[in-house]
């Protein structure tokens, strides 16, 4: 196995222990990445097959925190990735032909979407496919597919001009993080394309064991937002696999996470956070921090706000009639014989 000398950069001094979700879930040396390395040397070294360490390797989820934790070059992911290919090449075929047939119809949004709307009419087919496939059963999705694609111009003065990959399973499932972003990012300056004309970036196929399909679809990528200054991804998974795609194919992309994005170039945007995200800031996150398990405003919290309904929060008339939820008798009420 070409993979040895890599296997033996690991130097097994277990920093990489508590960075692994599996390890901390299971406390199972196995399912962590020194243990999951030490099984991948064995095989290498013929005292294991690649069929007995199929269960940790698939348990991986790929998140690479073992490679920022770990002190030596250890090529974890390029290891992760060639032992899934080798595993998934000796699965029994009836197994690799329902997982190819998944993959491809996760990886396509018009697929996925019929599939969606099925696994949620028939919930026992989601089990039962996860049954065949070994793994846990699909969940049912409430389908909220972005069909074409959206154009959001800079606002202001243009400082670049970025494309977005819509996504294969992120269109589906989470479009509106999507034109969130999106938006945010126009209203700093950037012209954004949301690009749906491609469906998988090949983090799927990577990360499943099929290199041959990742490398088809990492070249259509590069070969189609190769005029982009950057390219920003919503999407973890995919993020990470594009960012490798020099390896991959010998040719990338700029790719970058939304929040690294933004946060090279900076907030100009002339409107706060919340305007862009919807998300409370700062000293309005303070005005409810101490709400109790009703999720009501505490009376002095509601006159604190009575008359801020400029701000979205509770108007005056609101503001009673939380008090007077969260306190139908402010006076008890007499017993009987006073």
């Amino acid at each position: 196995m070409s993979d040895l000398p890599d296997l033996q950069k690991c130097i097994h001094c277990g920093l990489c222990l508590q960075s692994c979700p599996t390890f901390v879930e299971t406390g199972n040396e196995l399912h962590s990445p020194r243990g999951r390395i030490y099984a991948m040397r064995a095989v290498a070294e013929g005292r294991l097959t690649w069929e007995q360490i199929a269960g940790p390797i698939d348990t991986c989820l790929g998140c690479l925190a073992c490679e920022t934790a770990c002190p030596s070059p250890v090529p974890y992911e390029q290891l992760l990735a060639n032992a899934r290919a080798e595993i998934e090449k000796r699965r029994p075929f009836s197994k690799r032909l329902i997982r190819k047939n998944l993959l491809a119809t996760t990886s396509s949004p018009e697929r996925f979407v019929r599939a969606a709307k099925l696994t949620r009419a028939f919930p026992f087919v989601g089990k039962l496919l996860g049954r065949w496939v070994g793994g846990a059963p699909l969940p049912s999705l409430t389908v909220r597919k972005l069909d074409v694609s959206e154009f959001f111009p800079a606002i202001g003065p243009k400082r670049g001009s970025i494309v977005m990959p819509a996504g294969c399973a992120q269109r589906v499932a989470l479009p509106e993080v999507n034109l969130a972003a999106a938006r945010c990012l126009a209203a700093n300056g950037f012209d954004v394309r949301i690009a749906s004309e491609l469906g998988c970036c090949g983090a799927l196929y990577q990360h499943s064991g099929y290199p041959v399909e990742a490398k088809r679809l990492a070249e259509a990528a590069v070969d189609a937002w190769s005029d982009a200054d950057a390219v920003v991804s919503v999407a973890a998974g995919c993020g990470s696999h594009m960012k490798h795609y020099e390896r991959l194919i010998g040719r990338g992309l700029p790719v970058f996470d939304f929040a690294e994005f933004l946060d090279m170039h900076g907030w100009v945007a002339q409107f706060s956070p919340r305007d862009a995200t919807g998300l409370p800031t700062e000293s309005q996150a303070e005005d409810v921090a101490d709400r109790d398990a009703t999720g009501l405003l505490t009376e002095s919290q509601a006159g604190e706000v009575a008359d801020r309904d400029a701000t979205g929060l509770l108007t005056e008339s609101q503001a009673g009639e939380a008090i007077a939820v969260k306190n139908p008798h402010p006076n008890p009420p007499p017993q009987a014989g006073e």
